[in-house]
């Protein structure tokens, strides 16, 4: 008798272990895009969030106001200023009379999330008053590619708050309006 020694692997082996591997990845490659999806969302509501706090502090530190205005849609940028009424984020010549010179945050820093609506009061901006600490009070609404929302409030004492719209698609994401 011919006795061979097994060395490797069947074709119908690696057959099975290739398509129990591409199972794993039909499973896996919808939870990372959901996971990366909510990621790049919390990024950018957290980042204008932390934004807004900031203008609010500038607007105690330096006894002045601090004006953050807003574009919206794919191109969408926000903007912060403390010398002027109001600045365009959309400018990049800072030698421009509406160059935002605190902050500047572009659609193009922060991929994977759109600023889909920004409301105060029937305007594209809020501010910040330092003498009492009041502002325009409205939201933004950041929107992720995948449809989750996340709003950023400003109250009318200048409170910022971060929250997932109720029944909206990533709700739970942030404390629920």
């Amino acid at each position: 008798m011919n006795q061979r020694a097994n060395r490797g692997f069947t074709l119908v082996e690696i057959g099975f272990a290739l398509a129990i591997a591409a199972i794993l990845a039909l499973i896996a490659i919808p939870a990372y895009r959901d996971s990366t999806d909510k990621t790049r969302l919390r990024a950018v509501a957290e980042a204008l969030d932390a934004d807004l706090q900031n203008a609010k502090t500038i607007t105690q530190q330096q006894k002045a106001t601090v004006v953050a205005s807003f574009e919206t849609g794919s191109t969408w940028c926000y903007g912060i200023t403390a010398t002027k009424a109001s600045c365009s984020c959309a400018q990049a010549d800072s030698a421009q009379p509406d160059f935002c010179e605190v902050r500047v945050v572009r659609a193009a820093d922060a991929k994977g999330a759109v600023v889909s609506a920004a409301n105060f009061g029937g305007n594209n901006w809020t501010s910040f008053e330092p003498v009492r600490g009041t502002s325009v009070a409205g939201s933004i609404t950041v929107r992720s590619t995948m449809g989750k929302e996340a709003t950023i409030s400003v109250s009318a004492l200048g409170r910022v708050a971060t929250c997932s719209p109720a029944g909206a698609a990533g709700a739970g994401l942030f404390p629920a309006c």
